[in-house]
This record gives C-alpha cells, sequence and structure tokens, in this order.
C-alpha cells in the first residue's frame, strides 16, 4: 500500500500525487483527466476512458500433442483473457475439429470466422460494458434451481438433460469471469457496471460458488443414474429436497442483503450436514459420493453466507 501526504494548493484545494508507475501503466501524462469516484469512505481514481482503437490481441493455440481437454482449457482460457482472436492450428487439428467447434459454440459471443483442415479461426464479439453482472448471476441462479428442481424428485431420469444445464452455468461462470479479469485490468470499466469495487468482489465470489454448487449437482446426478434401490433415491430426494430449501433462502438472502437472515442459516449449516452423513443408506461408491457433494454444497453456501454478513 501506498502513502500519500495531502498538499494545500491555493485557498480551498488540496493536492496528493499519483504513483509513477500506475501512470505509467496507464499511459497517463501531465494534463490527461482521470475519473474520481467517491465511494463511502474511499476515494476511486480512475484513468480516463480512452477512445484510440486499442491494438487487437491473438492467441494461437498449436494442438499437437496433445489431448482434448488440455486444448479445451487453452481455449477457455484464451477466451477469459480477452483475446479478439483465437486461432487453432496443427497437423492432428482435424482429429479434433468437432469437438474444437463444440468448444467455440459454448463460449458466449464467440464464432468461427474460418475453418480448415489446418486452421481454426474465431473471434470474440463481447462487448464488456454491455454485460450486466447481477442479471447473469440471476441466470446461473436460474438454471441451477431447476437442477435442484429435478434432483430433488425421486422420479426423475432425465439425467442426461440435469448433465446439460450444468453446462449452460459453466458458459456463464466463463463470462463473468471474463468480466471480472477484464475489469481488473481496466479499471474505467468499474464504472460502466453500475456497482462499487466491494459488490464486484462478492459477485466474484458468488459466480464461482455458483459453478461449484451447479457441478457437484451435476456430478450427484451422474451417480444417482447408477443408484437401482427405490428406497436410497427417496432418501436422497428427502435430503436434496431439505437442500434445496436451504439454497432458496441464502438466494433470497443474498438478493435482499438480509444479514440477520445470513446469521440464522449459517448456525443451521452443521445440523444440515449432520443429516448428510447420518442417511442411512447401504453405502457404495455412488451413495458415497453423493454424500460427499451434498457436504461441500453446503461450504460452498456457507461461503456466499459469510459474504453477505461480513
Amino acid at each position: 500500500m501506498d502513502f500519500r501526504r495531502i498538499i494545500a494548493f491555493g485557498k480551498s484545494s488540496h493536492v496528493v500525487s499519483l504513483p509513477k508507475h500506475w501512470l505509467n501503466e496507464n499511459n497517463l501524462k501531465k494534463g490527461d483527466l482521470v475519473y474520481l469516484e467517491q465511494d463511502f469512505d474511499k476515494l476511486i481514481v480512475m484513468p480516463k476512458e480512452k477512445n484510440e482503437d486499442k491494438e487487437e490481441r491473438k492467441a494461437v493455440i498449436n494442438v499437437d500433442n496433445k489431448d482434448i481437454k488440455l486444448i479445451k482449457r487453452e481455449i477457455s482460457s484464451a477466451f477469459i483473457n480477452y483475446n479478439d482472436y483465437i486461432v487453432l492450428k496443427g497437423k492432428t487439428l482435424p482429429k479434433y475439429a468437432k469437438d474444437i467447434v463444440k468448444v467455440i459454440h459454448n463460449l458466449i459471443a464467440l464464432e468461427i470466422m474460418e475453418q480448415s483442415a489446418e486452421k481454426i479461426v474465431a473471434r470474440d464479439f463481447l462487448k464488456v460494458e454491455d454485460i450486466k453482472i447481477v442479471d447473469y448471476f440471476k441466470k446461473e441462479d436460474i438454471i441451477t434451481r431447476s437442477m435442484f428442481v429435478d434432483l430433488k424428485d425421486p422420479e426423475f431420469n432425465n439425467y442426461d438433460d440435469l448433465i446439460e444445464r450444468q453446462n449452460s452455468v459453466k458458459r456463464v461462470y466463463l463470462l463473468l469471469l471474463k468480466v471480472f479479469k477484464a475489469i481488473s485490468k481496466n479499471t474505467v470499466l468499474i464504472k460502466k457496471t453500475d456497482l462499487n469495487l466491494d459488490i464486484i468482489f462478492k459477485y466474484y465470489r458468488y459466480n464461482f460458488a455458483l459453478q461449484k454448487i451447479a457441478h457437484s449437482l451435476r456430478i450427484i446426478a451422474e451417480n444417482l443414474k447408477k443408484v437401482k434401490n427405490k428406497s436410497a433415491k427417496e432418501k436422497i430426494s428427502g435430503i436434496i429436497t431439505e437442500q434445496n430449501k436451504y439454497y432458496l433462502a441464502v438466494m433470497k438472502a443474498l438478493h435482499t442483503s438480509n444479514k440477520q437472515s445470513a446469521y440464522e442459516l449459517s448456525n443451521s449449516r452443521d445440523e444440515l450436514i449432520n443429516n448428510v452423513n447420518n442417511l442411512n443408506i447401504q453405502m457404495n461408491s455412488e451413495i458415497s459420493t453423493i454424500q460427499e457433494r451434498l457436504v461441500w454444497i453446503y461450504f460452498e453456501l456457507h461461503g456466499i453466507i459469510h459474504s453477505i454478513y461480513d
């Protein structure tokens, strides 16, 4: 943390010097304008938004000697890091082309501009300033709620559809991760989100939590698909029903910023986890995994609760 002394300037003004490294990082010089924004007891200084054309960024990914999992991760990383173009090439490209195209289509605002046996070029059309963080988080929430609703029904068996919904949560998760990354590199964007920095940090945490919850629900679905014992399914559905009520209460406390409700929900967590651990079902690998993931979900929800009253 840097410290600066306030200097009197004339009869009614005061001056605070700015760190030279910050000026250099934001290409600011004498005479340039900066934004000043008051946030309670803080004063945020942001570089003036520049209208000049920015140099286009390109990520080049060579697919040779890599498996598809690594290629997918590299595409996601290039997307999150706000590259204007993502270029994939290599002798083994035809082998992975179908999977690569599917990955690109699953990333919001990323479109294939060129495709051949030697190269795939995708362009990013996203404008970060147009993304409403809260709206997209609510979309994640709605999809996650639908996953809970289906899993608490002991007769539900359309697990493949539920697994696909988790992919929809992941799409939004990556989009928001990209927005948060852009904001961290260009503080001018903070002003365009209509949120203060503290709230943005909280939604950064919420975004991770919902992705992990949806992923856990997917794993629960994949394992429930293998459970044939009707009684076991009914008991698990009962626990998921209980967890769904808790999830809805946490989301309500979050959206209404209800600290008192958050405190009460925090106090009930351990009892709910005990209900999961004391589930009276004959154990096997599938049941054990389901129990583990149900507990993980409670811990993720508890993290959200903490951020409500912190």
